[in-house]
This record gives C-alpha cells, structure tokens and sequence, in this order.
C-alpha cells in the first residue's frame, strides 16, 4: 500500500471509530468470499457496516485519542464491524453468524465510548431490539395510568353490583 492510501485509510478508520456508537472487533478463520459476503449483508441490513482492517492502521488511527480503545486485541486478522445506532443488531448478526458457522469470534469493542470484553458484547447481542424495549417502557408508562382509571371505575362497577343483588334479593322474596 502506497503512503497516501494509508494515510487516507487511517483518516477514513479515525472517522469511523469517532463516529460509531458501537464498534465490534472480531477475528475470521477460513472465511470464504461468500460467507464473508453474506455477513456483511446481514450487518448492512442493520443499517450498519462492516470492514476488514489492517491491525497497524487502526493503532494508527487511534492513536492516544481514544484511550479506552481495545487495541490489545488487534492480531492476526481484524475485521470491525460498526454503527451509529443498531450496534445491539450487529451484535446479535455477529454472535448468529458465529453460531451458525463457529469460523468468526468477537474479540472486544467499544459501545458508546466503553471498552466491551467478548462476554459484554454477547450479553449486549442478547438483548432485546430497540421495538421490544420501546412497547416494553411504554407498558410500563401506561400501566400505573390503567390501574388509576380501574380505581376510579370500582366505585361504579361495585355501587352497580350491590344495586343488582339487591334487586335479586327482592325478586326472590
């Protein structure tokens, strides 16, 4: 690789890891073409990417800007998937692909600005997507709303029961 494109890569590799809120740094063994095509299909479809890297160039590229960096973990071959927003979907693509084929291993990351260790970012992989979370919160928001209006219906459903036994209790006299 010729010195410019180097120095283009390191400045394209800074903006990623300034830009990402959740990067994951994994290592491929006996990938094929195809499967490395269809993994990057799947993260693409998160709206994420995903980048095959050169270890020296991403040292470069962070430098000692970015101190939480997992840099440790940068041998052999790295690839770092990457995204803005849906970092828990490339977690759970990284962590299915790894399942389904056993020939990648997510080695660290880091998630909005926090080194992740391989145990963090399966339990990140592990929960539930941005929907669920959001009709799980607005369940809770609108549970203690429902028992309120079921408090203030009770006196009503009770005073209309009592009236109907009553009315029973007379026809059967």
């Amino acid at each position: 690789m010729r010195k410019e494109v180097k120095i283009n890569v390191v400045k394209e590799l800074r903006n990623i890891i300034e830009d990402s809120n959740g990067i994951f740094l994994l290592t491929f063994n006996n990938l094929s073409v195809a499967e490395i095509s269809e993994l990057r299909d799947k993260i693409k479809e998160t709206g994420s990417r995903m980048r095959v890297v050169k270890n020296t160039l991403v040292k470069k590229a962070v430098g000692d800007d970015f101190p939480e960096f997992p840099v440790e973990v940068l041998q052999n071959t790295t690839a770092m998937a990457y995204s803005k927003d849906n970092f828990i979907d490339v977690a759970k693509v990284l962590f299915e692909f790894h399942k389904e084929t056993g020939k990648i291993d997510v080695k660290a990351g880091l998630v909005e600005g926090k080194k992740v260790t391989r145990e963090q970012a399966e339990a990140i992989a592990k929960l539930p997507s941005r929907e669920v979370l959001l009709a799980q919160f607005a369940g809770l928001m609108v549970a203690p709303l429902r028992k309120f209006l079921m408090n203030l219906r009770a006196p009503l459903q009770n005073y209309g029961l009592l009236l109907n036994q009553l009315k029973n209790k007379k026809e059967e006299k």
